[in-house]
């Protein structure tokens, strides 16, 4: 779903299909050949059944048969189609204490500062829905057609150490139990903004995030090997993947606007996923969005400088 939040953001919820249709009879096909004229040797490729070496024709096709993935024959949906549904909450308000909003001070992180309220949310605003995944068990993956008319804000160590979990917490206030899996009993992704794809959610550790010297200590843009301390990741990349796919514009537009009007309409909205950056002055850590002229690019949370001025 495309939910505005900062400048804008994405949700995806898994809508789950309440009436299986098209189901029919299915039969089996049986193939017939002289046993002694067919053999299999198993010597170069090792397949097992049941942790069992398989030794016979049978067992290698059974075998074979189970590293197919499974796939769903029997949803209504394809692709790309749209779905109306209207979320049950028609009203959430941010913490702003996971968001970063109490004392921020746009240069320090979270020193004492100017406090930022971000408006409250009205989830049953965003009601109409595509399709981007249909998954083996019928379930469907839909992304907001829409963004919602209100931002969340982030900001600072706090907001950038949350960031990834409570764009995914935000996501569960859409959900309409007739149609959407419980966020209570819900796997990890069900309900998600746009770009996690199992990224950490919340950054424990804050070594690298509060550190005094350059956390990695050399001049560095994108994912690090240590994105569970906040070096960053591309994990994005999965969901924009699908609503290209899918023929979703990954461009947000403003309700009631059509792909077709000016950039006017398009707007910005939050991706799941973190950036540090750092250069010879000093090191930011942002997170990742989708500008309205359909560019990735990252809003930083906040700069850490190398020499620190004493505040005036």
């Amino acid at each position: 779903m495309k939910e505005r939040v900062k400048k804008q953001s994405k949700l995806i919820l898994i809508l789950v299909i309440g009436i299986i249709i098209g189901v029919g009879s299915v039969s089996a096909a049986t193939i017939l050949f002289n046993s002694n004229a067919v053999g299999f040797d198993n010597t170069n490729a090792n397949l097992t059944l049941n942790n069992t070496a398989v030794d016979n024709v049978q067992d290698a096709i059974d075998a074979l048969y189970q590293m197919v993935p499974a796939k769903c024959t029997t949803s209504p949906f394809k692709v790309g189609d749209y779905v109306e549904f209207t979320p049950t909450s028609t009203s959430f308000t941010p913490d702003t204490t996971l968001t970063g909003l109490v004392d921020f001070d746009s240069e320090k992180g979270n020193a004492a500062g100017t406090t930022t309220v971000a408006g409250t949310l009205n989830p049953s605003y965003l009601n109409l829905w595509r399709v981007i995944k249909i998954n083996s068990d019928c379930t469907v993956e839909v992304v907001s057609e829409y963004v919602s008319d209100v931002n969340v804000k982030f900001a600072g160590k706090v907001g950038y150490a949350n960031y990834v979990y409570y764009l995914n917490e935000i996501a569960k206030q859409y959900a309409n139990t007739t149609y959407t899996l419980d966020p209570a009993t819900a796997p990890d992704g069900a309900f998600r903004n746009v770009g996690y794809d199992h990224q950490t959610k919340q950054i424990t550790n804050m070594s690298k995030i509060t550190s005094t010297t350059d956390p990695w200590g050399e001049a560095r843009t994108g994912p690090k090997t240590d994105e569970t301390l906040g070096g960053g990741d591309f994990g994005f990349g999965t969901d924009i993947q699908l609503m290209e796919e899918a023929n979703v514009p990954i461009i947000a537009y403003k309700k009631g606007s059509t792909v077709t009007e000016t950039y006017s309409n398009y707007t910005t909205y939050w991706l799941a996923s973190r950036l540090f950056s750092s250069s010879g002055s000093g090191w930011n850590f942002h997170a990742r969005c989708m500008y309205g002229s359909g560019s990735i690019s990252s809003n930083r949370f906040s700069i850490i400088l190398l020499n620190p001025q004493p505040a005036v």
